[in-house]
């Protein structure tokens, strides 16, 4: 019976739609089943323009590894702001980006952080401020 069947170009334009928005559908599902995962998971992504990650030290530990690293990576503090526990600090480079970085208790061992560039995001240099955290932590 399938053989019978033709497709004209708006079936293919609408399965190919279709697709996509259950591909789309399917990365947030994923995602949040990982932010789902349990405090002792360690969940890492990109959402939304921010660079998320669970690290396991706490929240006072982490925040004094972001300032340092801030500070030796040249950017320029500009405030801290602390909304019930969720301590967030804002910077800027040299290009004038700014730089919002969230810490978020988990647990009195494990932090989630959040770190943004510019408006809409940088990955790869939120990903490198990330890294140069966790090594500064080791």
């Amino acid at each position: 019976m399938l053989q019978h069947m033709k497709f004209g170009w708006k079936q293919c334009v609408m399965a190919l739609l279709l697709g996509l928005a259950t591909l789309g559908a399917a990365g947030c599902a994923v995602v949040a089943v990982g932010a789902a995962a349990g405090a002792g998971a360690s969940t890492v992504g990109y959402i939304r323009g921010e660079y998320v990650e669970n690290v396991p030290v706490s929240q006072q530990r982490l925040r004094e590894a972001v300032t340092t690293v801030a500070q030796q990576s040249g950017l320029a503090f500009i405030n801290e702001k602390t909304d019930e526990q969720i301590v967030v600090l804002t910077y800027r480079d040299e290009k004038d980006d700014k730089w919002v970085i969230a810490l978020d208790p988990i647990t009195e061992n494990s932090t989630q952080i959040r770190v943004r560039v510019g408006l809409f995001g940088d990955e790869g240099r939120s990903r490198a401020f990330l890294d140069r955290v966790k090594r500064y932590l080791l």
